[in-house]
Order: C-alpha cells, then sequence, then structure tokens
C-alpha cells in the first residue's frame, strides 16, 4: 500500500500508511479530574507536515515503547481527529492520530544523520518581553554548561522538587532553565549525566518568569531535546568543539553569575505611567528617573559566590552554603534601593549585581566602604540628565508601610530610538552579530538577580527610603511571586515516563 502525506488525510480515509518522523514525545499525563493517563507525540514526514499522537490507558502500557524520538515508522489505521480546542492545539497542529492497541507501528531502519525538522527559536535578548505573561510560551536553544543540585521546594500547591541548568548561546550569554517534578527523573538525568560534554539543549513551550533573574520553566506541555539530529543543534555542537576552552573558563570564572546581556525591549506605547500600573499586573515596563539621594542605606550585602544567597559569613570565609550545599566564598554583592519617579509619582525598587554596579560607579568590593558625600552626589549630577526604560516586579517583602518593595528586571538608560528598532544592547555584545547598523544603541544595565536579603542594620531601618511618594498601596496588591513562579507545571496534571 502507497503512503499518504500527513496533510492529505482526513478522518474518512480506511485504510491508509504513512511514513513519519516523531519529532517529540511528551511525558505521560495522568488527569487530574479522572483516572485517564495520556501521552503525546509529534509526528512529521519528509514534506514538513506535522500532526499529533495520542495514546491514552492501556494502549500507553502497550505501544508507547515502540515510538521513540528521532525514529522513522509507517503507521497505519489510526483514527483522525481535528484538535478542536485551540488552546490543546500544538503551533500549526490541527488534526490528532488516535493510537490504539491494535495500531499498526512497524520501524523502519533509516541511518539519520540531519532531521529536516526547523523551530522558531525565541533569542534569548527577547526573552524579557514574555515574562510572567499567562499564555506566553518559548521555544529556545542553547548549551547545558551546569547544572545545580535538585532542591525541595515549597509551594502553594504542595512540596515539589526542582533543578537549575545554566544554559549559553553561542553569544556567551546566559539564562536558567528550572526543570521540575518527572523532568527530573527523565531529561534531568541524561542532562545531568553529559553537562561536563556541553550538551545542547532544544526545549519547546517553556514560561519565562522572573525569580532570582530573568529564568524559563517547564511546564506540563514542554519537551526537552537533548542533542537532537537537527542541522541548528548540529551546528551549536561543532561551535561548542571549536570554543570548549573559552566555555569552561567562562563557567569557573564568572559565567554563572551573569544573565543575559542584550534584550529587545517593546515600543514606546507598552509603556506606563506608575500611577496607571494595573493591579493584576506582575511585571512593568516604565520610563523613570533614579535617585538614591536621600537614602541611607549599605551599598552591598555578603552573599554566597555562587548563587547570590544572603550570609553571615565573614568576607572571603569559605562556608557551607545553605542554598547551593557547596563549600563557596563569601563575596559582597551590590545591592541597594532607589527611588523611581515619572510625572505620575514615584516608588522604591531594588537594584542588585553588576546592575547595580554600574549606576553606583563602584565594585561591590568598594562599596563595602561607604561612598564618600563626594562620589554620590557626582553620581546623581550625572543621572539628573538621563531617564532610564525599567521593568519591575513586585517581590516577596513589604516595606515598614505596608507598601509592596520592587526588584528591578532590566534597567536601560533611555535615547532616541527610530520607532522601527527598539534593540537595546550592552556594549559588551556589540560585536555579537545582533545589532544592526541602522539601529540606535542604548546602554543596558545586567539583569537584576533577586536574592534572600539580609536583615537591615538599625541605621538603615530608621531611614526613610522616599523623600517623596505617591501612595500605590492599593494599587499594587500583587500575588507572592515567589508564589506565582513555582512553575506553571504545579497547576497542571502530573505526569510519569512511560
Amino acid at each position: 500500500m502507497a503512503t499518504v502525506p500527513i496533510d492529505k488525510l482526513t478522518n474518512d480515509d480506511q485504510p491508509w500508511v504513512a511514513t513519519i518522523t516523531v519529532e517529540e514525545k511528551l511525558n505521560l499525563i495522568q488527569s487530574m479530574k479522572s483516572p485517564t493517563k495520556f501521552q503525546k507525540f509529534i509526528f512529521s514526514d519528509t514534506q514538513g507536515a506535522k500532526v499529533e499522537g495520542i495514546m491514552f490507558n492501556r494502549a500507553i502500557e502497550t505501544m508507547a515503547s515502540k515510538l521513540q524520538p528521532y525514529k522513522k515508522y509507517r503507521i497505519s489505521n489510526a483514527q483522525i481527529r481535528e484538535i478542536k480546542d485551540p488552546k490543546y492545539r500544538p503551533a500549526n497542529v490541527l488534526m490528532q492520530w488516535v493510537i490504539g492497541v491494535d495500531t499498526v507501528i512497524e520501524e523502519i531502519d533509516d541511518d539519520i544523520i540531519v532531521l529536516p525538522i526547523k523551530y522558531d527559536f525565541t533569542p534569548f535578548q527577547d526573552l524579557g518581553q514574555h515574562v510572567d505573561k499567562k499564555d506566553a510560551v518559548v521555544d529556545i536553544i542553547g548549551i547545558v554548561v551546569e547544572a545545580f543540585p535538585v532542591k525541595a521546594v515549597s509551594t502553594k500547591h504542595g512540596p515539589t522538587n526542582v533543578q537549575k541548568f545554566l544554559l549559553i548561546n553561542d553569544s556567551m550569554h546566559s539564562i536558567m532553565l528550572s526543570i521540575w517534578k518527572d523532568f527530573l527523573v527523565n531529561e534531568g538525568t541524561i542532562l545531568l549525566n553529559e553537562v561536563k560534554k556541553f550538551p545542547i539543549l532544544i526545549a519547546r513551550r517553556l514560561r519565562v518568569s522572573y525569580f532570582n533573574g530573568i529564568e524559563l520553566s517547564t511546564h506540563f506541555n514542554s519537551v526537552l531535546l537533548v542533542d537532537p539530529p537537527i542541522a541548528e543543534a548540529m551546528r551549536l555542537k561543532n561551535w561548542v568543539k571549536r570554543n570548549r576552552k573559552m566555555i569552561q573558563d567562562y563557567v569557573i570564572g564568572k559565567g554563572t553569575n551573569q544573565h543575559t546581556h542584550n534584550v529587545t525591549i517593546p515600543t514606546d506605547s507598552n509603556i506606563t505611567l506608575l500611577a496607571n500600573i494595573l493591579p493584576f499586573q506582575k511585571v512593568a515596563l516604565i520610563k523613570a528617573k533614579i535617585n538614591f539621594k536621600e537614602i541611607i542605606q549599605k551599598y552591598y550585602y555578603m552573599a554566597c559566590k555562587k548563587c547570590f544567597h544572603a550570609t553571615t559569613a565573614a568576607y572571603h570565609y569559605e562556608y557551607t552554603c545553605n542554598f547551593c550545599n557547596e563549600k563557596q566564598l563569601a563575596e559582597p554583592r551590590c545591592r541597594f534601593e532607589i527611588n523611581l519617579s515619572d510625572e505620575s509619582g514615584a516608588i522604591t525598587a531594588t537594584l542588585f549585581g553588576e546592575m547595580a554596579e554600574q549606576i553606583l560607579g563602584l565594585t561591590a568590593t568598594e562599596a563595602m566602604k561607604t561612598p564618600s558625600k563626594m562620589h554620590i552626589d557626582s553620581v546623581h549630577s550625572s543621572l539628573e540628565t538621563k531617564e532610564y526604560i525599567i521593568q519591575i516586579k513586585p517581590s516577596k517583602q513589604k516595606d515598614k508601610e505596608s507598601q509592596h518593595k520592587y526588584s528591578i528586571v532590566y534597567c536601560v538608560e533611555y535615547k532616541h530610538v527610530e520607532k522601527s528598532s527598539n534593540l537595546l544592547t550592552h556594549p559588551i555584545c556589540e560585536s555579537s552579530g545582533v545589532l544592526n547598523s541602522k539601529e540606535e544603541n542604548l546602554n543596558i544595565q545586567e539583569y537584576a538577580t533577586d536574592v534572600t536579603l539580609p536583615l537591615l542594620s538599625p541605621d538603615t531601618e530608621k531611614a526613610t527610603s522616599l523623600d517623596v511618594r505617591t501612595s500605590l498601596t492599593e494599587k499594587f496588591r500583587f500575588e507572592d511571586p515567589a508564589a506565582s513562579d513555582d512553575d506553571s507545571e504545579e497547576r497542571n496534571p502530573k505526569r510519569r515516563k512511560a
């Protein structure tokens, strides 16, 4: 029987045979409303057409092991049906094959070198646009360069486990990926075993959030593909071979302490006045002036060199961090509060890390000595003429007036940008080929990394954090961001690998 292309099949076609390649094999899902179990697949043919495969209950036990990623098969006479609800429909996939215990599946011996599969990857610099958007998911490709220990965490849905992996791209920009629950047993184990080889990871349908910096996380419909035989992954693998020493130096040195430096900002129409920020917003993009001249405060805290969590350990004292569970040196990390103001009002927010160092004009080590009044006056003389594009996010803590505190996700000096271009970039990234010569450059500060903050000193607690404030208490009644960032997987069905 001649094979039929995927896009030519309808639910009226019987009998039929199609030749497909398994692009994705998702984890098994247990329905939360019934005893039903199901597992999904994405199949494609040589013409690039795609269809979703699905198995239920007993079929999973019998048939799931017969279908493995990147293998080619002939499938006959599965039930064909339309995926009617768009929210359950993968991108560019309209039809579904229901595979039962009587469906004929035959593996085809085919030494596949490169699969003709293309994905629409979101560049690292564009991830900030998708932070905490309810229905937004992204596909990314990156190099896994470091694995962090599995952590047991408490979420609003109960206790669970999470593990973080550091990914970089070929411009040496980095992002953290958190994988949850069953991903730890399956793909997490593979990544952990292969991490010293710097495997290539394609991760699909990830959520973008802000918690300890901009991060990616899996949810129930995500898929992780490790070293797939795809052209773009193989190109990146070759890049790793040529640059292994540079990557190793990056990880040993400061690589784990950085987040992406490039970020594409939405147009000015997305900028919100402080007084107009709505209660349900989890993040807000503002254009504001920065001032901290009247705030009496320290400009650093002592932290774990690797994970940035606060510690009472003395400077350069080696201790076992309670969060990453490794021997680390206590290092100062720059952190201070600033006043953000626009024409509608003002709020207090917190800067961290290199972004804070650049605004302050001092390294964290230099900030351990209280900056002189002359230095602070000089900084503010420069700030008076500048405006910044800033993305803010409410933090877990509140100030003593019961108003929400805010962390800064990113902070960019605002300059004229052509309406057709809003690419903002750090100068160190200009050689990466990301910039267009016609685009104006804006000086971007590094992404912030939120931390567990140390207790303020008595002198600091006595100080007022805002000399002028517009009361936004009622407008900023946000849900605890730490609870909302526990990964959308917690809000979805449980699953395990078949």
